[in-house]
């Protein structure tokens, strides 16, 4: 094999690779992105429940009454 060719062949290879790891580096940031706002989310949905409950229950109504 000519010198030649061995240096196109393995700039070849080496830009596939970093066209790979660039795709695999894209789908785990989307990844961790989805996750993580799945995440705040759930946690932002759990405090303003626990929110709105202590303000209901700090609220001046009289004992055995439902606010509505």
């Amino acid at each position: 094999m000519k010198l030649r060719s061995l240096y196109i062949l393995s700039i070849v290879g080496l830009l596939l690779v970093i066209v790979v790891q660039i795709g695999g580096m894209m789908y785990a940031y989307d990844n961790t992105k989805k996750e993580a706002e799945r995440a705040l989310n759930e946690c932002f949905r759990l405090a303003f429940i626990e929110t709105v409950d202590n303000e209901i229950n700090n609220l001046p109504f009289p004992d055995m009454t439902i606010p509505f």
